[in-house]
């Protein structure tokens, strides 16, 4: 389970070498719920272009979770955007103890997030979808989607051996 994982598979493929598969991205759950609700509402979707997708710490603040917001957001959100120290973090051992609290704290509530909005995704949609697994394959091909703009080979590279 990923919040925007563009950027966690884009560091597991590029800094370790590593793909994954089997995954839920509860940004792209969320942006579908954004959608849904705006289909139900105003019987149009939002424009895709130029949509500003939400961080972690601004779907937190929406829902009702556990924990809230992770407070070492920022502290960290330079580091990543730094391929030095970005690569530094993940691979030097022992790992820095501000590096596992953040960590911690960004999938603290991540399943509950998913719980909460795939909950309102079903009041959302028709039952008769919902009932016939529409929305499971719905979430499982947006994330598949969603993460794999980011790291496009992904697919070639890692694909199983039969």
């Amino acid at each position: 389970m990923f919040f925007d994982g563009k950027k966690d598979l884009e560091a597991l493929h590029y800094i370790l070498g590593v793909g994954v598969r089997n995954y839920l991205d509860v940004q792209a759950t969320h942006m579908a719920f954004v959608q849904l609700k705006e289909f139900q509402k105003n019987k149009k979707l939002h424009e895709i272009k130029n949509v500003i997708t939400p961080g972690l710490n601004d779907v937190l603040s929406k829902h009702e979770v556990s924990h809230g917001i992770n407070t070492l957001k920022n502290k960290f959100k330079h580091i990543f955007d730094d391929w030095n120290l970005c690569k530094h973090y993940f691979t030097t051992r022992p790992i820095d103890k501000d590096f596992v609290m953040y960590s911690a704290m960004d999938v603290l509530d991540l399943s509950e997030l998913a719980d909460l909005i795939n909950a309102k995704i079903d009041t959302v949609l028709d039952h008769k979808l919902t009932s016939q697994g529409y929305r499971e394959a719905f979430v499982r091909d947006l994330s598949d989607a969603y993460a794999s703009r980011a790291c496009a080979k992904y697919t070639e590279v890692y694909e199983p051996v039969k």
